[in-house]
């Protein structure tokens, strides 16, 4: 789940590590479970690993799109509800990481 990073807020510990030169990954330095990705290219944006939000939340954003549909769980079924659907990334980040790779060529 894409959100505004200035929007996200932590109540307990959290670390980071860079994974390749492409993003940092956050991750809950008690149990380990993965919090976010952070890519390089999109700094204003943050992606939560939607398996670590709690559900219920009035201030979970609503979906918009279903992203790496391509790597869903064999047990997951992505709901019929009329959103945009993409293998990978949406349009929209494939722009921005393509520019980011072409400007550091």
């Amino acid at each position: 789940m894409g959100i505004t990073r200035s929007a996200l807020t932590w109540t307990g510990p959290i670390k980071e590590f860079t994974v390749h030169e492409l993003a940092t990954r956050s991750y809950c330095s008690d149990c380990g479970s993965t919090m976010t990705i952070q890519y390089h290219c999109y700094p204003t944006k943050t992606h939560v690993a939607a398996g670590s939000v709690m559900g219920g939340h009035e201030n979970i954003p609503a979906v918009g799109m279903h992203i790496w549909t391509s790597r869903r769980p064999p047990w997951y079924t992505i709901p019929q509800d009329g959103l945009p659907r993409f293998e990978e990334f949406d349009p929209e980040f494939e722009a921005v990481l393509e520019a980011s790779t072409k400007a550091e060529s």
